[in-house]
């Protein structure tokens, strides 16, 4: 009870009339605080709300442009292996996401029957537990044509542990496919072609290893003197035909000079010949080579020289012929021409007013005798004679002859 009410001398009435009244007002204080309080809850919670709808729609919208921008169809497959189809369906396989949910289409049922089988055996592993696959396989697309896809699926399941579904994205490789086929063919007609250029290029060297050794027996064998040497005539390869022409040995001959082994008389030519290589011209000349004894040979060399992109001389091949008989026989030649001539001017006394018997041929010399014709001319000049008989007296002397008949007619026979 209140003291200071009771001193006023108020009723007992109006003191709990007021007491009542006080405890009203408070209550009023407090429920107005309350309210007040409660309301200002709501308007903080609202406005969180608004705030938590507003970044929903931002991160709706973010994955929507995510999904819409991924170049291939993402879907859902669910435990039945039914799809229901999210987005981009009509670039994989031509039907639009809403075909796919009004049941017009079902995914499986696009997968091209020789692939199906194939398909479903490998998914059925991820029904298993939380596994992740690609597999490529063909569909028959809304315009009647095959298209080839790669399916990356992942699967998930309920809290109990049964499977629920996968998850997925396919994306169409038609030309990614058609781009391999196409380098496939090309690689494999690459490998032809290597394996075609490979067993020539094994014949070409078999050949060559052949031709090698046919033509190393031929170097080696041939009757003409081989020699290599470089831009100074240096020598670098020899056969052994020049081996045996000078009767050095091969080390004596080998990376030294070709003009070493020329006579002092021909090292000239040799020079004015070098010269001509380097010049870029070529000719067979003859000159005299020392052998190892000492003794000289005439040769005749066949150049065939070597010259870089720029025409510079490198060197070449030579044939060394040995001449040094057709040269003995030219001076024999050139010695019996001489006498010939000789004889032919002694010859030449004869001529003039010779009395000669019209029947038997002989001849009256300066003191009036009748000589032979051959024992005349050998006596006044140096010819000598041998004898034989011409066609016209061998038929007027043989004609008659078995044997000689014979032959005349084996004779035609051959011709």
């Amino acid at each position: 009870m209140n003291e200071p009410m009771m001193n006023h001398g108020h009723s007992l009435l109006e003191i709990i009339f007021l007491e009542v009244k006080m405890i009203f007002s408070l209550k009023m204080t407090v429920w107005s605080l309350s309210f007040s309080f409660v309301g200002a809850i709501i308007g903080l919670l609202y406005g969180n709300v608004k705030q938590t709808i507003a970044a929903l729609k931002i991160s709706e919208k973010k994955y929507h442009d995510v999904f819409y921008n991924i170049p291939g169809m993402v879907y859902r497959g669910k435990h039945d292996w039914s799809t229901e189809i999210i987005v981009n369906s009509e670039m994989v396989c031509g039907y639009l996401p809403n075909e796919v949910e009004d049941k017009k289409i079902d995914w499986p049922n696009l997968i091209h029957p020789d692939d199906k089988q194939k398909v479903f055996k490998e998914a059925a592993r991820i029904t298993e537990k939380v596994l992740s696959i690609t597999q490529e396989y063909r569909i028959l697309a809304k315009d009647g044509s095959t298209q080839w896809v790669s399916d990356h699926k992942t699967s998930f399941f309920k809290p109990d542990g049964s499977f629920a579904g996968v998850d997925g994205i396919v994306y169409n490789i038609t030309e990614k496919k058609r781009l391999e086929e196409e380098l496939k063919s090309y690689s494999d007609h690459l490998s032809n072609l290597v394996e075609k250029r490979t067993s020539e290029i094994k014949k070409a060297h078999q050949s060559l290893r052949e031709s090698e050794i046919k033509y190393r027996g031929l170097v080696t064998t041939m009757p003409e003197g081989l020699v290599e040497v470089d831009s100074d005539w240096r020598i670098q390869f020899i056969n052994d035909r020049f081996i045996t022409m000078l009767g050095y040995s091969h080390d004596e001959l080998i990376g030294k000079l070709f003009q070493d082994f020329i006579d002092q008389e021909s090292s000239q030519e040799a020079q004015n010949q070098l010269s001509l290589r380097r010049q870029g011209k070529s000719s067979s000349y003859e000159i005299q080579m020392v052998r190892s004894d000492g003794s000289k040979i005439f040769v005749l060399c066949s150049p065939n020289p070597s010259y870089d992109s720029e025409g510079q001389y490198l060197g070449g091949l030579g044939v060394i012929s040995d001449i040094t008989e057709i040269k003995l026989r030219e001076k024999d030649r050139e010695e019996l021409v001489e006498k010939l001539q000789t004889a032919l001017k002694n010859i030449k006394t004869l001529q003039g007013l010779i009395p000669i018997c019209s029947s038997c041929k002989k001849i009256r010399d300066d003191q009036g005798y009748w000589n032979i014709l051959e024992s005349y001319i050998q006596k006044n000049s140096d010819a000598q004679f041998s004898h034989s008989i011409c066609p016209e007296c061998s038929d007027k002397v043989y004609g008659n002859e078995d044997w000689y008949i014979e032959m005349k007619n084996e004779k035609k026979q051959k011709k």
